[in-house]
């Protein structure tokens, strides 16, 4: 079955609940929003449904909030598994006081069984594409029992299972309307086979890494990894790291021997980039300073004000104020 949904050529007052209803019936049920004026806002939005397993393209300017609280959750969905793959627009997910950043090249993992908001985030001048991919929890956990482990982390796509996934999971929404119906089972089977072993590869890397099998040196890109996927969490910490990768914290501080950096002022370093980035990006002008130190994991504007003058020479709002 492929279905879709778009607001060209709809009245401005029917865009919002047309988007809202597409995403509770494609997706799974939430309340969504936008920061978009309605006379600018355009989405489009694309199913195809395989068995018990469904990929959903959408495309839309601007953030859209997707909440879903425990109200939602007496569903068919809920025992199943939420995949987010940003293509250009990217995600932020918060589930379990977990926030995680997805961006292009990433994928992440989130079970429908507990509530959750996730905000998709686009250029507000130019629509930008991301997927949903939906399957049934039982049949993955059968494949790879160590799953769990996984949710709510953002996994790289750079290695060849990861490719593959998202090779298949595009091709299957762009051949969709093409797809025999007596095929879309076995289509079901093999996007789930293909995410297990997805997550089967990187449990088998991070346990090389916790069992030392890596020396420290070559452990570091997993570990740095590791901590620009959790950037956006205000509770990243050293001990957060070691306890990730099984390991003690003397092994992830030796991890940054010979780099100039420790971890924390790695992880500062990074947050404050990431910060500037945005605020000289005039796309995210809608997006306050407070709103953007948060979403970096910062604790406290005036403290991000400080270390963001002390790093830069200026203070975030002059930064603002110079891409004006």
């Amino acid at each position: 079955m492929f279905n879709s949904w778009s607001t060209q050529g709809i009245t401005q007052k029917e865009k919002y609940p047309l988007i809202n209803d597409a995403i509770n019936s494609a997706i799974c049920p939430c309340q969504v929003s936008s920061d978009i004026p309605g006379d600018r806002f355009n989405a489009q939005l694309e199913r195809a449904v395989f068995g018990e397993s469904s990929v959903i393209r959408y495309s839309s300017l601007g953030a859209q909030k997707a909440i879903r609280g425990r109200q939602h959750l007496n569903s068919e969905e809920s025992d199943s598994i939420l995949l987010y793959l940003p293509i250009t627009a990217k995600f932020t997910i918060q589930q379990d006081k977990v926030t995680t950043q997805v961006d292009p090249g990433s994928v992440a993992l989130v079970p429908l069984c507990k509530p959750l908001i996730g905000v998709f985030t686009s250029s507000i001048e130019i629509a930008q594409t991301a997927v949903h991919i939906r399957v049934p929890s039982a049949p993955l956990r059968e494949l790879q029992p160590q799953v769990d482990r996984l949710f709510n982390q953002r996994l790289s796509l750079s290695t060849g299972s990861g490719r593959v996934f998202q090779s298949l999971v595009m091709s299957l929404i762009d051949e969709a309307a093409y797809i025999e119906d007596s095929c879309k089972t076995n289509m079901s089977s093999l996007i789930i086979e293909s995410i297990g072993a997805m997550c089967g590869a990187e449990i088998d890397r991070r346990q090389q890494v916790s069992s030392k099998v890596l020396p420290n040196h070559t452990a570091q890109p997993y570990i740095l990894e590791f901590i620009k996927a959790h950037l956006g969490n205000p509770d990243l910490s050293l001990d957060m790291i070691a306890n990730h990768f099984s390991s003690s914290r003397r092994f992830i501080h030796r991890a940054f021997e010979n780099t100039g950096w420790t971890v924390w002022s790695y992880i500062r370093e990074q947050r404050l980039l990431n910060c500037r980035r945005e605020l000289q990006n005039r796309e995210l002008d809608h997006l306050s300073i407070s709103q953007i130190c948060f979403s970096w994991g910062f604790k406290d504007v005036a403290h991000f004000s400080r270390v963001y003058k002390t790093r830069f020479g200026h203070a975030p709002t002059k930064e603002r104020a110079c891409q004006a």
